[in-house]
C-alpha cells in the first residue's frame, strides 16, 4: 500500500509499515507540503499520488475536507507501530479499495 504519514505520525508507525513492505512518504519530506500545510492541500496530494493518508488526526479527517479520496487511516496516539502494522494487514486483506474511506485502527484490532 502507498500512504502518505500526516506530521503527526509517529516515526514508529511509519517505520514498521515500511518494514512491511508499504511505501509510506512523510508530509514533512515533500516540497510541496511541509510542516503546517492545511488539511485540504494534504488530502488533496494524497488524491493525486494515489495514497492512502495516515494520520492522528481524527477531528479533520474524519471527515475530510474532499469526499473523493485515496482513503484515509486514523491511528489513535498512543497506538504502538506493532498495532498499527497488524491493523493496515487486516484492513488490506479485507477492503482492497480503500478511495472514499476513513477507516479507524482501533477497529482492526
Amino acid at each position: 500500500m502507498d500512504l502518505l504519514a500526516d506530521e503527526n505520525a509517529d516515526t514508529e508507525w511509519v517505520r514498521a509499515l515500511r518494514d512491511d513492505g508499504h511505501d509510506v512518504a512523510r508530509v514533512v519530506d515533500l516540497s510541496e507540503l511541509g510542516i503546517g500545510s492545511p488539511d485540504s492541500e494534504v488530502i488533496a496530494v494524497t488524491t493525486r499520488a494515489n495514497r492512502v493518508l495516515l494520520t492522528s488526526d481524527r477531528s479533520d479527517f474524519a471527515d475530510p475536507p474532499i469526499s473523493d479520496h485515496a482513503g484515509v487511516i486514523v491511528v489513535g496516539s498512543t497506538r504502538s507501530g506493532g498495532e498499527v502494522r497488524r491493523a493496515v494487514r487486516r484492513i488490506e486483506g479485507a477492503v482492497p479499495d480503500l478511495a472514499t474511506h476513513v477507516l479507524s485502527v482501533s477497529d482492526w484490532l
